[in-house]
């Protein structure tokens, strides 16, 4: 079994406290992209996974053996190839899209018949954007990123990425953070939102392009700064970074305006994508 998992960029990211338990509460809006990882599911005789990626931790690995806890007995052996694409450590969600995956296609694979609430409490316990996964192309999220609201888009954005090589822990942006965002009507928020995207009204959409990260990892790294004002030189209608950096996306007209600003980043990662509705 072999499955295509997405990227996500978000459109904004509002930060709004502290959890007891330690994470925060969010308002974010979230869109699949086409830019993909690659998983393939095989049965072993043990757990493998062979990943070239160089991540010491992954997460699938981690999901595994949440999934160990509900169904034991099911899953014993399985072997993992992953074709890496997405950039690790770079506010894009792969990691996060590969544990959503891992966790569908073992259900299926492993005849678990793991109930939705479980489906759902194994993809929270993974990671707090996995959930996000498991549904739609956009969404907005809530919460710890475990409430989901699923919207759907007529629009289609050609969107530039740009990704300097630097590698930001969520862990390190969330905790550098030092202001919160006061949110009175999300209800408000997210219907103007939904209207401008629908629109195409990039006027509305820039001022509604807000990440709270931004301050903490712009503060240590300035260069990740400057790439989202050149992007706006380069002709982006908009540009943020997405969740917790590096990366930093800019909004086109049209995929040939994009293409055409990629070429003023000869030493970054650099990739045009499409948002997914």
């Amino acid at each position: 079994m072999t499955v295509k998992t997405p990227a996500k960029i978000n459109w904004f990211l509002h930060i709004l406290d502290k959890r007891d338990d330690g994470f925060h509460n969010i308002l974010s809006s979230m869109q699949k992209i086409s830019l993909f990882d690659s998983l393939t599911f095989n049965t072993a005789d043990g757990i493998l996974l062979h990943d070239g990626s160089g991540i010491r931790e992954n997460i699938i690995l981690k999901t595994i053996d949440i999934l160990k806890k509900y169904r034991p007995e099911n899953v014993q052996g399985v072997h993992i190839e992953l074709s890496k694409k997405i950039p690790v450590s770079a506010g894009l969600g792969g990691g996060s899209s590969d544990a959503a995956a891992t966790i569908s296609a073992l259900n299926t694979m492993c005849e678990m018949n793991l109930s939705d609430q479980e489906h759902f409490n194994a993809a929270s316990a993974a990671g707090s954007d996995v959930p996000f996964f498991l549904g739609g192309n956009f969404s907005f999220v809530k919460g710890r990123g475990e409430i989901i609201e699923g919207n759907d888009i007529k629009q289609s954005y050609d969107i530039l990425l740009i990704n300097p090589g630097i590698k930001i822990s969520a862990g390190w942006a969330y905790g550098h953070n030092d202001k919160y965002a006061r949110i009175d009507d999300w209800k408000g928020l997210t219907k103007v939102f939904i209207n401008a995207i629908n629109k195409r009204d990039f006027a509305v959409l820039s001022d509604l392009m807000v990440n709270s990260l931004e301050k903490p990892v712009f503060s240590k790294y300035p260069e990740i700064k400057e790439i989202k004002y050149d992007l706006k030189q380069a002709g982006a209608k908009c540009s943020l970074m997405s969740g917790s950096g590096s990366t930093v996306f800019g909004v086109f007209e049209d995929a040939e305006s994009a293409c055409h600003a990629m070429n003023k980043f000869p030493k970054a990662w650099t990739k045009v994508v499409k948002t997914l509705s």
